[in-house]
């Protein structure tokens, strides 16, 4: 996927200004973040980019397949996990989820239902269901977050191994500093509601270092604390 990028202005829920003005862009297999308080409008964007909510004032951008990974797996519990995936791409043949299912290092699941795994392995199982269709632009809507670190790591790995492996980009949204840090190339803050764009900086840790499983956590709160000292309020929407 090219470049691409992202113009959000005057988007209005219910009578409610959410977003006033987000420009933003996602490099070609590269990933950005949204990062901004709770409630100021982050998964709105993504849903109005999905076209899951239909604004006046937004276009998307041409030639865009998209996946969507949500916070929940969204696993629809009396079809089994071959089931699950091939909703997506009814001709999905048994190679492609074996396929799959080994890309998130899930094997012999196929044939279970999701009440039979557990809360992480539901959410391997909702990643490889995003690559189904080999998207060009993930997006993901805090796919991190109510995790221990050590799973949320986990999946990140995984999912930045897809995005490579399918040369694909990714947008995501998140409240969680570390994380953008760990995953993102470009991170842009947001305001609280109604949403603006105060602050873009590209991600100072390196993305060759970004991809190695070793990638310490140290270095990852170094650069929590640098920008935070810089920005002390900037989580809360403030520069």
């Amino acid at each position: 996927m090219r470049n691409v990028d992202f113009h959000l202005h005057g988007i209005n829920l219910d009578n409610q200004l959410i977003v006033d003005s987000c420009s933003f862009s996602v490099r070609e297999n590269r990933t950005s973040a949204l990062i901004g308080p709770s409630g100021c409008g982050k998964t709105t964007m993504l849903n109005v980019i999905a076209g899951l909510i239909d604004v006046e004032h937004f276009t998307p951008p041409p030639d865009l397949k998209l996946a969507y990974i949500f916070q929940e797996a969204r696993l629809i519990p009396w079809l089994s996990i071959e089931q699950n995936l091939a909703l997506i791409e009814p001709n999905l043949s048994s190679s492609d989820i074996k396929q799959l299912l080994e890309d998130v290092k899930l094997h012999d699941v196929a044939s279970v239902y999701p009440v039979q795994l557990s809360g992480g392995m539901q959410r391997r199982v909702s990643i490889a269901r995003a690559f189904v269709n080999k998207p060009n632009l993930v997006l993901l809507d805090e796919a991190f977050s109510s995790l221990d670190a050590p799973t949320a790591r986990y999946l990140m790995n995984l999912v930045r191994g897809l995005l490579d492996k399918n040369q694909a980009s990714a947008l995501l949204v998140t409240h969680n500093l570390q994380e953008a840090l760990a995953l993102a190339d470009d991170l842009y803050f947001l305001s609280s509601k109604p949403t603006k764009v105060i602050k873009h900086i590209t991600n100072p840790i390196p993305q060759s270092d970004r991809k190695q499983d070793h990638l310490e956590i140290d270095v990852i709160h170094e650069q929590e604390k640098a920008l935070l000292s810089d920005y002390p309020e900037i989580l809360s929407g403030i520069v």
